[in-house]
């Protein structure tokens, strides 16, 4: 069979990118995927409801190797233009919430899978399911996959390793081998995912949630802030989830990777030292004769407080005035620096998105490979991933686009 595009994967940019093609030329083009439907991971996103994009849209939201080629990216084809094109070709409608978050107007990502299946369908994309890629070698008409299958031009869009029962399986790494140098590509890590913890008396707090300022440094020596975050953390029997856990977990996977021991700077009060600090002292002079875990479970709940009593060594203290004013420095330095040292993380399969692949320097502005004529990457597949909350859906649409348009150009 031969095509003028291959895409190999039928996720996010896969699909997208199919769909671009297809509504600006009626080139034949097939699209391969190791499952027996199509979108199966885009279906998991957002909770079910998938959360297309975010109107808050910037680099410094995103890991990459290349930050101001990825501001291009996300400038040419923005938050905007993937709502409109849902909207005027696929015929989505799309709610934004208050904070910024877009979503199809049905709050259901099969909303967005079944669009963009029945379009490439109505404009006669072959679908080519069950079908694992094993397999892309140059031929003399542009690239033949599995032994059998020609293009004139590839589009790799297989996603990273998160989440391998929905066919991200980390084979960006065998598929990509054959076109890429040492540089090219950077180690998949797991990103968007929970962290473990050395600190075990948090495990007496599984289920606890708290909102909080998040910090993530080097170690617990080091001044250097890897990644904050703001938002709910959960404390759990290995460690510490929740979203604004998730947003810095990538940071944190790659630092152990490195050999350094990252440790989340937890800020119970969402307030400075200084400010915390009279909180703390107000409650302590307003109820001297209670305990000071009475005296103080205004600010923080009754179970996280008492690990912060025990880890200062305070719980044998009767009455709150009984406490030194060294004593309430390390209370509010507790409540505000609450430190968790991280040894790991959850696997592959626990991630919602992967850290690391085709190095976005690799590729030119239209996602084709630099050293490899008519190859495109788009999507997970390349280094590039972002924090909850629309962001790495944002990359697929982008990074699709521009791949689109480089097939286009390519076969014209």
């Amino acid at each position: 069979m031969r095509y003028d595009v291959l895409i190999i994967g039928a996720g996010a940019s896969g699909l997208y990118c199919a769909c671009r093609i297809l509504s600006e030329s009626g080139v034949r083009l097939g699209i391969i995927d190791s499952n027996d439907s199509v979108g199966k991971k885009l279906l998991m996103t957002g909770a079910g409801r998938c959360n297309l994009t975010n109107y808050d849209m910037d680099p410094r939201y995103y890991m990459t190797d290349s930050p101001e080629m990825l501001a291009g990216l996300l400038r040419r084809h923005d938050e905007n233009a993937a709502l409109a094109f849902f909207r005027d070709e696929l015929g989505v409608l799309t709610a934004e919430r208050d904070d910024g978050l877009c979503y199809p107007a049905t709050f259901r990502a099969d909303t967005v899978v079944n669009a963009m299946r029945n379009y490439l369908i109505d404009n006669d994309a072959d679908f080519i399911l069950n079908t694992q890629v094993c397999s892309i070698s140059r031929d003399d008409g542009g690239f033949t996959v599995n032994g059998s299958l020609h293009s004139k031009t590839i589009v790799i869009a297989v996603g990273g390793a998160s989440y391998s029962l929905t066919g991200s399986n980390g084979s960006i790494i065998k598929l990509a081998a054959p076109f890429t140098g040492r540089g090219d590509l950077a180690p998949l890590y797991p990103a968007l995912v929970p962290l473990k913890t050395l600190e075990k008396d948090i495990t007496s707090i599984s289920g606890a949630r708290a909102y909080c300022d998040l910090k993530l440094y080097e170690d617990r020596r080091s001044d250097k802030v890897l990644a904050e975050s703001s938002g709910e953390i959960l404390f759990t029997k290995y460690g510490v989830s929740g979203i604004c856990v998730l947003d810095v977990s990538g940071y944190a996977v790659r630092a152990m990777a490195e050999g350094k021991r990252p440790v989340l700077s937890v800020n119970l009060l969402k307030m400075s030292f200084p400010k915390a600090r009279i909180e703390v002292e107000t409650n302590l002079l307003n109820f001297p004769d209670r305990s000071p875990s009475q005296a103080l479970n205004g600010l923080v709940r009754d179970d996280i407080l008492a690990i912060i009593l025990d880890r200062i060594n305070l719980t044998e203290v009767r009455h709150a005035s009984d406490l030194s004013r060294t004593d309430i420095d390390n209370i509010t330095e507790c409540m505000t620096s609450f430190k968790l040292t991280i040894t790991g993380s959850l696997s592959f399969d626990n991630a919602q998105v992967t850290n690391g692949g085709i190095m976005l320097s690799s590729v030119n502005d239209q996602m084709e490979l630099k050293s490899t004529r008519g190859l495109f990457i788009c999507g997970e597949a390349l280094n590039c991933n972002g924090i909850c909350g629309g962001y790495n859906l944002q990359f697929c649409w982008s990074s699709a686009s521009a791949a689109a348009r480089g097939v286009l150009s390519c076969l014209n």
